[in-house]
């Protein structure tokens, strides 16, 4: 009899998460223990086994951030729960964990620890921060269109990278997600809590790669999750890079710890490791990043293209990536290239200025730190030293043409 009850118990309770206009108060009175002829008693048991069946439902790592609230006039746990948490039932765990005497009042001044897991969320929106080069924007069953930089997005979309392209996301909270040249990345949820400022963003990385600046907002910072064929990364507040080949995803991490996991397994990496992980193999792992190549004794102006610099070869890097853009925040790269060797290469660009980075990749496709350096381009001046047949328009055409070019070629060797 005692096993049919607790059945019974348990089914009306998950009914109440379920349909949230079902009150905990109507579990009682179905279950006839509204009566005063059952005992306050009684009763108070239930309740304590029902919310610690809820918090034994919540995951340790959601219980580990939790939010300080403090409480307002009128507060209690009832009201707290319809406005801030995901399901009014929660009351019960809240009364729970923080130990509340009375259901129908609390002090104010009282701070209650929520686990920011059981705060409701609602959706935000995305904003297209930069665009460069050939980069579509398709959202909800919309055919693809080109990006248009400053546009706001919404769940779901999908971004899509030329050899040419590259585009930046920026989230509620400030974190960014650079989406790479030759990349599909979906928007799959960007949400933000109704309390505080926790951001949850959901991200699927098709194929190409991402670097990723998560803002740190103390310990209730957001989480970013990536998803990939191959295994999945999320962090709170971090600065790292995501691709995927196949069925094979790297993760690299600069500052901050991203958990890298799969049916197989999980693995931290830390500040300046990176691991891999493969479909149907738990992440190897984390293993120390390449440090960052030297950049001394290369030119601060460029009067003349292709850049083919030579730099002093990095220990253990097998291949090295060149990236150009236009402000020191990378939010667009405008020229993104691979060699085998140890040199620099940038096929194209304008006149202007711009910051360099580059860094080394070891045998195992992970990337290391980068080093940077700001570069000036001059290049008319490659045209002052030419001979020219023909009118002064024509010489000035051919000027504007050649300082004009603003196409990048984005190869691999």
């Amino acid at each position: 009899m005692a096993r049919w009850l607790l059945l019974g118990m348990t089914l009306l309770f998950a009914a109440a998460i379920v349909f949230p206009s079902m009150h905990p108060g109507d579990v009682f009175a179905t279950l006839g223990l509204g009566s005063v002829a059952i005992g306050f008693a009684f009763k108070d048991i239930l309740q304590n086994l029902l919310a610690g069946l809820l918090l034994l439902g919540t995951s340790q790592a959601g219980l580990a951030a939790d939010l300080l609230y403090t409480v307002q006039p009128g507060d209690h746990p009832w009201n707290v729960a319809e406005r801030y948490l995901k399901n009014p039932a929660m009351a019960l765990a809240l009364r729970h964990l923080n130990h509340v005497p009375d259901e129908r009042r609390i002090q104010p001044g009282t701070q209650l620890r929520i686990p920011t897991e059981w705060l409701k969320l609602e959706s935000t929106q995305v904003t297209l921060l930069a665009v460069a080069g050939d980069t579509t924007l398709s959202q909800g069953n919309r055919a693809a269109r080109a990006a248009v930089a400053g546009e706001l997005l919404q769940a779901p979309s999908v971004i899509c990278t030329g050899p040419d392209g590259s585009a930046t996301l920026q989230f509620a909270d400030g974190s960014r997600v650079m989406v790479r040249r030759d990349s599909e990345l979906q928007l799959q949820t960007s949400q933000k809590s109704v309390l505080g400022s926790t951001n949850a963003v959901t991200l699927s990385l098709v194929r190409g790669q991402v670097e990723n600046q998560v803002i740190p907002m103390g310990k209730n910072a957001g989480r970013l999750e990536i998803r990939t064929p191959a295994a999945t990364a999320a962090v709170r507040g971090t600065w790292y890079r995501v691709s995927v080949d196949g069925q094979t995803m790297r993760t690299e991490v600069v500052d901050g710890a991203a958990q890298v996991a799969n049916p197989a397994g999980q693995v931290t990496a830390h500040a300046v490791q990176g691991t891999l992980a493969q479909s149907g193999r738990g992440p190897l792992a984390p293993i120390a990043l390449l440090p960052a190549p030297s950049l001394d004794g290369l030119p601060e102006t460029l009067e003349r293209l292709p850049i083919a610099w030579p730099i002093t070869a990095l220990a253990g890097a097998s291949r090295y990536r060149t990236q150009l853009a236009a402000t020191p925040d990378f939010n667009a790269a405008l020229s993104d290239e691979v060699t085998d060797t140890a040199r620099i290469r940038v096929r194209d660009m304008a006149d202007g200025s711009y910051v360099l980075r580059v860094r080394g990749i070891d045998a195992q496709g992970l990337e290391g730190l980068s080093a940077e350096r700001t570069l000036d381009a001059c290049l008319t001046a490659e045209l002052e030293g030419m001979m020219f047949v023909g009118t002064t328009r024509d010489w000035q055409e051919g000027v504007e043409a050649f300082a004009e070019k603003r196409t990048p070629i984005f190869m691999e060797e």
